[in-house]
């Protein structure tokens, strides 16, 4: 016995398929954005680099002097409080210099240390991408 479906069950029969198709992209770049800070994180505790700080070395190098902490925020879409906890920790292990912008009234300078560059030279290998790709 066969049934006639009415064009409502036909739209939504027609649209499911895409439906799942964008469900199943979704999933498969979740995954694959899982596995790639998974193999990232490991890469580099070798070097006790959180995955984090490695991604402020990187950006503080980029902006040379133009990196403050504003920017950062900006950059990387986090409230002010949130990458300010991060630099702090940077600067007590030696990673960064946050000193007072003498252009700017109440502006912080963010700069890497001799310590932080070579963090910042270190986090440059990277495998985890290589092997990712292939």
């Amino acid at each position: 016995m066969t049934t006639k479906m009415n064009s409502n069950e036909e739209n939504t029969l027609n649209t499911y398929p895409d439906d799942v198709q964008d469900w199943n992209l979704w999933w498969l770049l979740h995954e694959v954005s899982i596995l790639a800070f998974s193999l990232r994180r490991q890469e580099l505790s070798e070097y006790g680099i959180p995955i984090g700080q490695a991604s402020l070395l990187y950006l503080i190098h980029t902006l040379g002097d133009k990196a403050t902490p504003a920017e950062i925020c900006k950059v990387f879409l986090r409230e002010p409080n949130s990458i300010s906890d991060i630099l702090k920790r940077m600067e007590k292990a030696g990673l960064v210099r946050i000193t007072r912008n003498p252009n700017k009234k109440g502006s912080l300078k963010l700069s890497l240390t001799k310590k932080g560059k070579l963090a910042y030279q270190q986090t440059l290998k990277r495998e985890s991408a290589h092997q990712l790709m292939s």
